[in-house]
């Protein structure tokens, strides 16, 4: 890995990170603050107002009795998809889609790396935000959790909804990256590269609009981010970050290959 690089993209990065990170902890904080374990009939009559559809979209369709279920449906089913989405997205079409599009790749290809160890070198960059961000927002939420309702939140199972997070955004991540490896063109990376992320969340919504697309929901990793399967059954957070590490692995040494192998146009 060149260290210098590594370390150029944590730089240039960094403001897009702080952002996230900002915006997270905003809604984190809210939506904690507004967990009432004596208001659910409150909540219920708050979700029979919205149509059917919408609430089962987003998310919204079920009562969140205790703190951790609360915090897995109002914040997991929306928010934590689409600000990682944005952060992915901006991040890794940067990485090499960008500077082959605007001919900068030439003075990195100049110096004495590979190929190999120019693409190791931008993913991993993505891996170290990614992973400090989750990091970030798990220890926060737990601050936070303990400051405003002691005792209430099952850190077991929200370090996992985070941990399966992370590694669905491995996974994603590395989809964008096969697309920036791929194309000479941002656009058309971009292009694929947002695309499929995007598809991914409207499959996801489109699963719990009802009975006859409910099978659209094995086609996104997002709906691995549910605190009803790591409450309820037995490994499922080893086995989905298994499966998400393994795919993750396939997906960028394919991405790395293809990206050794091409021919450039800068």
């Amino acid at each position: 890995m060149n260290k210098t690089l590594f370390l150029t993209n944590m730089k240039i990065h960094r403001t897009l990170f702080i952002i996230i990170n900002l915006v997270l902890l905003m809604y984190s904080s809210i939506m904690i603050y507004m967990f009432d374990p004596e208001g659910a009939n409150a909540m219920i009559e708050m979700i029979n107002m919205l149509p059917k559809s919408f609430g089962t979209a987003f998310g919204f369709d079920t009562v969140a009795l205790t703190l951790t279920t609360h915090i897995g449906s109002y914040l997991y089913g929306f928010i934590f998809i689409i600000f990682p989405v944005i952060f992915m997205i901006i991040m890794i079409n940067s990485l090499i889609a960008k500077h082959v599009d605007r001919g900068s790749m030439v003075y990195l290809l100049s110096t004495p790396n590979s190929r190999k160890e120019i693409a190791r070198t931008q993913f991993a960059s993505y891996v170290m935000m990614l992973v400090a961000l989750f990091i970030i927002q798990t220890g926060l939420g737990v601050l936070m959790a303990e400051a405003m309702h002691k005792g209430m939140l099952e850190v077991g199972p929200y370090v996992q909804i985070n941990l399966i997070t992370l590694f669905v955004f491995l996974f994603v991540g590395s989809i964008g990256f096969l697309a920036s490896c791929s194309f000479d063109d941002s656009g058309r990376s971009l292009s694929v590269g947002a695309g499929i992320p995007v598809m991914f969340l409207l499959l996801k919504m489109l699963s719990g609009v009802g009975e006859k697309v409910e099978f659209l929901k094995y086609f996104t990793p997002y709906t691995l981010m549910n605190m009803g399967n790591i409450m309820n059954k037995d490994n499922f957070t080893l086995l989905s970050c298994l499966a998400l590490l393994i795919a993750s692995v396939i997906t960028v040494s394919v991405a790395i290959q293809i990206f050794d192998k091409r021919s450039l146009n800068i």
